[in-house]
């Protein structure tokens, strides 16, 4: 009964990316390159005009699970930028978690994580690093 109270009253929402947009357009910066991971695509297109963003630089990732070192193709060329948003979004299977701690260990490789958010009760990452070393 305490359950159903709770998800009546505050649903979980583990796939609403709406805080994390909300977050991101207060800290976004001009310059500033955006990084989607593949399942975030979808969502961040659909919503990135209500959250001023749909002008952002934005490299879309493609699926290299079955293969996790090409993930660094798409991650090293982002070498000497000092503000890249790492946006990961509908984590909701082991896979993509796996991917995303691959892609984090390579962003790790280049350069350093200065900010993170995660809204509680989603199942989305968003990171900002600094690769201009």
């Amino acid at each position: 009964v305490v359950f159903a109270i709770e998800t009546a009253l505050k649903p979980k929402m583990s796939e609403n990316i709406a805080p994390t947009l909300a977050f991101l357009k207060e800290n976004y910066r001009p310059g500033d390159i955006i990084y989607l991971y593949r399942n975030s695509i979808p969502a961040f297109r659909y919503y990135a005009s209500r959250y001023g963003l749909e002008k952002a630089d934005t490299i879309t990732g493609e699926d290299h699970h079955l293969n996790r070192q090409e993930y660094q193709s798409e991650i090293y060329p982002l070498a000497g930028n000092k503000r890249v948003w790492l946006l990961f979004s509908h984590l909701t299977d082991y896979e993509y978690l796996d991917d995303r701690d691959a892609i984090l260990e390579y962003a790790g490789q280049i350069g350093e994580k200065k900010r993170q958010f995660n809204d509680p009760g989603t199942a989305i990452n968003l990171y900002l690093y600094d690769f201009g070393r």
